[in-house]
């Protein structure tokens, strides 16, 4: 089969090249390794021309430079390859998705929404109106579509729509993009690379520093934790709007000097970052998933997060990691929580469930489905 991807989410944030495990990518690749020919259709806001490279065997990715509005790609569908068989489309909420389908749907081309947030985070109720109401007369649009599903939470909430044919089909690592071997590297050697002392504890934070992830609310966790243990250091790999503000409040704490900010590191040496770490928190109260924490898992590290519609997913509370309702209630609970055989049980967890191989399960499901009803699709 000839199956198309397109990523339309565009934004100096996501998914840059070289700095995240790239989902389209791991989907595509394990695509490739049941004998489809994949190609990749990613939206980006840089301006250069259009550009393709080919990742591995069968699998070819295009850049394809759009008109924004906010992480809103303005795609026009002409672009893409009308002879493919399947278009799995990284919908959410975009604007550009109802002009896709309507395409797809044209050419009788099986259309698979892959999606991982339905409603808008804005803290502009008007912005939130319209998406929401947008995403609504998307689902009428295409109510005909087999969804796949990041989390039971979309599942649901995508039944509540009126949607019949909906898959959860989790968010799964790249493996051939980590450090298969880390159990061999010298921890103590990384520590110092990175400037830490071996006899340092360090709290892990990843993810931009806008008001959706919510990274104010670490100061009252980094204030508890460093306040029983002085040993403790925070690290904080982001950038964002609420940078400076996080340090200034961190500084009014006397925080600030036993707190490190990189902005971005490559994704080659992510795995560093994580065998040095001894806890990562998270406290996004709306993630749709968390490649982060995904990862930080796989390192066999404690994660420590807030509710939300992927940490629910992939984080079995007490057994392979911790959930809070609040901050407050993880600074005050941080030292009451066992953590002896938590990262092991939670690196086994991702191997296992965590994979692309369920997700391409589920797209050739839907794929032997729309061929015999072809139109209905």
């Amino acid at each position: 089969m000839k199956i198309a991807i397109l990523v339309l989410s565009a934004s100096k944030y996501f998914g840059r090249k070289g700095t995240y495990n790239l989902q389209e990518v791991g989907l595509a690749k394990e695509l490739s390794r049941r004998g489809h020919s994949v190609s990749v259709y990613k939206c980006v806001t840089s301006s250069k021309e259009f550009s393709q490279e080919n990742i591995c065997e069968n699998v070819e990715i295009s850049y394809v430079a759009v008109r924004t509005i906010g992480q809103h790609s303005l795609f026009h569908p002409s672009i893409l390859d009308s002879n493919v068989d399947v278009l799995v489309c990284f919908s959410d909420n975009q604007i550009s998705t109802p002009k896709v389908y309507q395409w797809a749907r044209k050419n009788q081309i099986i259309f698979i929404p892959y999606i991982g947030s339905f409603e808008s985070t804005s803290p502009k109720v008007m912005k939130r109106f319209f998406m929401d109401t947008l995403f609504k007369v998307s689902c009428h649009a295409y109510r005909n579509s087999w969804f796949l599903a990041k989390t039971n939470y979309v599942s649901s909430n995508l039944s509540k729509q009126g949607i019949n044919h909906i898959e959860v089909a989790p968010v799964g690592l790249d493996f051939d993009l980590l450090n298969g071997n880390y159990k061999q590297e010298n921890r103590e050697i990384l520590k110092k690379k990175w400037s830490y002392q071996n006899e340092e504890k360090i709290v892990l934070m990843v993810g931009r520093l806008e008001s959706d992830r919510n990274p104010l609310d670490c100061i009252p966790v980094f204030k508890r934790i460093y306040q029983s243990d002085p040993a403790y250091r925070f690290l904080i790999i982001g950038s964002g709007s609420l940078k400076a503000e996080l340090k200034e409040k961190l500084e009014g704490l006397g925080l600030l000097g036993v707190t490190s900010f990189i902005e971005s590191i490559p994704n080659s040496q992510m795995w560093e970052a994580y065998c040095i770490t001894d806890y990562m928190v998270s406290f996004s109260h709306t993630e749709i998933f968390g490649m982060s924490i995904l990862e930080a898992m796989y390192y066999e590290k404690p994660v420590f997060a807030l509710h939300a519609p992927g940490p629910d997913d992939i984080i079995e509370d007490g057994k392979t990691g911790y959930l809070f309702d609040t901050p407050e209630q993880m600074a005050e609970e941080f030292f009451n929580k066992p953590i002896k055989g938590i990262g092991e049980k939670g690196s086994k967890r991702i191997r296992e469930f965590f994979t692309w191989k369920t997700t391409a399960d589920q797209i050739e499901k839907i794929i032997d489905y729309g061929t015999m009803h072809r139109g209905e699709i």
